[in-house]
């Protein structure tokens, strides 16, 4: 797929007193990014961690994606 320009990304003026989260596109190789950028108070995330079969979740793909979220949130 196409990556995406985080930096583009622009919150809406009107904002939840509980913050938001952010879900859509996000697998391991770009949510540290996505948060490091965004700085979102959760993400969500669901295909970008299944297995080639597209159904099955892949463990090793949510171990990594758990860890880059992690390192993002201890930076941020």
């Amino acid at each position: 797929g196409k990556g995406f320009d985080w930096g583009k990304f622009k919150l809406p003026s009107i904002q939840s007193k509980h913050g938001w989260l952010l879900a859509g596109g996000l697998n391991p190789d770009n949510v540290r990014q996505a948060i490091e950028i965004l700085k979102p108070q959760g993400v969500d995330v669901s295909s970008g961690i299944c297995a080639s079969d597209g159904l099955a979740k892949d463990l090793k793909k949510i171990s990594a994606f758990m860890q880059n979220a992690r390192t993002a949130c201890s930076m941020t």
